[in-house]
């Protein structure tokens, strides 16, 4: 009986399957960062392209921030 696993950790899969242990990897999810900011861009996000960036001046100079919470 086939057993799909759904797991967090491209390394471990990996490995996983590289050790006889799987078969048939595939990326089955990905997550999209989207940051919207206002025309005055008080945090200076606009440009940035590493996902860690815009979060990081946000908190540097205590923006707003809002978020979905999931």
């Amino acid at each position: 009986m086939p057993i799909a696993l759904l797991v967090p950790n491209r390394a471990g899969e990996n490995e996983f399957v590289a050790e006889g242990y799987g078969i048939g990897r595939r990326d089955g999810m990905y997550n999209d960062f989207v940051v919207v900011r206002s025309a005055s861009d008080p945090a200076h996000v606009r440009g940035l392209k590493e996902v860690h960036k815009p979060f990081s001046q946000v908190a540097s100079i205590g923006a707003i921030f809002a978020t979905r919470g999931d």
